[in-house]
């Protein structure tokens, strides 16, 4: 598996049993794996502006800002809540639409 990517199964969302890529953008997989070895992740500072939520599983507009430069984001940047982590060690993730 690529770095910077894991695998979902959303099988209680959509009733689909094959895996499902996730993957970072490129700049923040590396940002973060420069945090990590710093030991300095918790100094991670940004900002996600998003659409509101919808029903649709595979639709997700946003924007992340860091560092003086931003970032589109879709679906493929998104676990949703409900799917499994797959064949994957570990993520690092935040999240967003914590409730109203």
């Amino acid at each position: 598996e690529p770095q910077d990517s894991c695998f979902i199964e959303t099988s209680n969302l959509d009733g689909e049993t094959n895996l499902k890529t996730r993957t970072a953008i490129l700049e923040t997989g590396q940002m973060i794996r420069d945090l990590l070895e710093k030991d300095e992740l918790n100094s991670f500072q940004g900002v996600i502006h998003c659409s509101a939520p919808n029903g649709e599983l595979e639709q997700f507009n946003a924007t992340i800002s860091f560092e003086g430069s931003s970032y589109s984001m879709s679906a493929v940047q998104i676990l949703l809540r409900g799917c499994q982590l797959k064949n994957t060690n570990w993520a690092l993730g935040l999240v967003v639409y914590t409730g109203h």
